[in-house]
């Protein structure tokens, strides 16, 4: 945007439009041109891409238009619109001192002053009125996005830029008013009433299928508060609904059992084995971290760390060192990364190269997982003489990585899993390509890129809720969730001044490690065994 000599706004230069439409499609976020509200585009927003080509095309033709970005699943966000002409400061007022205020996230000032608060999709929520002024947008639609302009000349800017901020999940109030919105009675119609004798029984209910879905305990509350003022005659006591909220939500945890339910009861002393074993003593008495987090870290870090050379043979299978692992716990309170801290400062002491070149984060694409253990890419030149092309012959366009390791360190995984549910995406296929034999591919026309004998290992963090809502039937089923190795992972101490590890009592152990390093990756294969005496029983 510029300002005339005369001191009149200007339209942002088309430019800035292609620019905002091919970061936003960068994202994964599905666009569409726009002249003031309304799609240039033949099926409106079904037609919306990522396609850096194709929104090209589109702004050649159109260098002026607008940028809508569509909402819902394929684009992994929802958005809350808040229009102030019909109320909406009062309605999210009224709402936000009830509920509390929404979280950060990336919000846009829009050309009519309002304002659009940017989410991760929900597929509770769908297309609906919250309250006057305020709509929900998570499926068949699309927002005006910066630097467009309204057909009265009012730009849309960001207040929180998306580049800033990530997006937050909606707020568990604000989705159970969306759920309940879109169930609403038609006009002059009802809900039935939940009279007294029923209405506890009613609200366990509810809660009881909400939590089985993965609502939290937080979620429950919210929900059945709601749900409390709406239909019990005459309501309960809100003390007496966040107790049937707590309740569910702790019968549920114990009824359950497994990683998803109760806290896993057994100990297995005998998996504190060898150099894992003596890091875990080392670092233990010194950090909040559960020990399992310690352990499973380390294993997985020096796994990747000696490549693919040691192997157990199972039937005509190969099992390498590369393993999957996800640690599951509550957000900032189970101390998962402070885990993956103390084994990074080790690994990075045994091997500063692979630690500085073959450590990665933030898995977007199968693609992009491929090029970062790419083979090297060929193709054909023509070789001319005297202007005419006589033959042709091999050349090398890129010397891909030599380096075949990769840790890929997820500590937000729900946002991987949301990825992976998007259509198209290719992640989860490749994932599992490098969990089983190190040869990844696709099938895609613009993607060359080949990797073989990559030796790839995932380190992934996530929370029970973000698990429960995320991980779909199908990556469930596919057996993408089978590669992992999944460990419940809590505080397993409070420390108020921190710990006291001295770096000195490490240093034996990363002299060990080092030299066990060298001796793998000085031997082409090592082909192991598992005895009955080497396995817990």
């Amino acid at each position: 945007m510029g300002v005339s000599p005369a001191g009149q706004v200007q339209a942002p230069a088309p430019l800035d439009l292609l620019e905002a439409a091919l970061g936003y499609a960068r994202q994964g976020w599905l666009v569409v041109p726009l002249v003031g509200k309304r799609p240039l585009t033949p099926h409106a927003y079904r037609d919306g891409s990522t396609d850096p080509d194709q929104i090209q095309r589109w702004w050649r033709q159109h260098p002026t238009a607008g940028v809508g970005i569509v909402v819902g699943q394929e684009s992994g966000l929802c958005v809350l619109d808040a229009d102030p002409r019909s109320g909406s400061a009062q309605s999210l007022a009224e709402l936000t001192s009830e509920f509390g205020p929404l979280p950060t996230t990336p919000e846009v000032l829009t050309g009519g002053g309002g304002a659009h608060y940017y989410f991760n999709y929900c597929a509770e929520a769908g297309r609906v009125t919250l309250a006057p002024g305020l709509e929900l947008k998570a499926r068949h639609g699309y927002v005006v996005a910066p630097p467009s302009r309204n057909d009265t000349g009012g730009e849309y800017t960001w207040i929180t830029p998306w580049s800033d901020v990530p997006l937050a999940d909606l707020p568990s109030w604000l989705e159970c008013r969306a759920r309940s919105k879109r169930n609403a009675f038609p006009p002059g119609r009802h809900p039935e009433s939940i009279v007294q004798g029923g209405r506890n029984s009613a609200l366990t209910s509810l809660a009881g299928k909400l939590r089985r879905a993965g609502v939290s305990e937080e979620g429950l509350r919210a929900c059945l508060q709601v749900e409390n003022r709406a239909r019990c005659v005459p309501p309960l006591p809100e003390h007496e609904v966040d107790g049937v909220a707590r309740s569910i939500s702790r019968y549920t945890d114990e009824a359950a059992g497994g990683p998803l339910g109760g806290w896993p009861s057994s100990k297995i002393d005998c998996a504190y084995h060898g150099p894992a074993g003596e890091f875990v003593r080392l670092v233990g008495p010194h950090t909040e971290a559960d020990p399992v987090a310690l352990l499973v870290q380390f294993l997985v870090g020096f796994g990747n760390l000696i490549g693919r050379g040691a192997f157990i043979q199972v039937e005509a299978d190969r099992h390498f060192t590369n393993e999957f692992v996800a640690l599951v716990g509550e957000s900032s309170k189970a101390r998962k990364g402070t885990a993956a801290g103390h084994v990074a400062k080790v690994m990075n002491a045994v091997d500063p190269i692979w630690a500085g070149t073959r450590q990665q984060s933030g898995l977007s694409s199968g693609e992009g997982l491929i090029w970062a253990v790419r083979d090297a890419i060929t193709g054909r030149s023509p070789v001319r003489e005297r202007g005419h092309v006589t033959s042709y012959e091999e050349v090398e366009e890129d010397p891909g990585v030599e380096d075949k390791r990769l840790l890929v360190y997820e500590p937000e995984f729900a946002s991987t899993l949301r990825v992976m549910g998007r259509d198209g995406s290719t992640l989860s296929p490749v994932l599992r390509q490098a969990w089983e034999n190190g040869t990844l591919r696709t099938l895609t026309k613009k993607s060359p890129a080949v990797a073989t004998d990559a030796h790839v290992s995932l380190a992934a963090h996530i929370t029970r809720d973000e698990l429960r809502r995320y991980l779909d039937r199908t990556e469930a089923a596919n057996g993408f969730a089978n590669r992992f190795m999944w460990f419940c992972v809590r505080r397993s101490k409070v420390l108020s001044r921190g710990g006291n590890l001295n770096r000195d009592d490490l240093h034996p152990l990363i002299e060990q490690l080092r030299r066990a390093a060298e001796r793998a990756r000085s031997t082409k294969e090592v082909r192991y065994r598992v005895t009955a005496t080497a396995m817990c029983r």
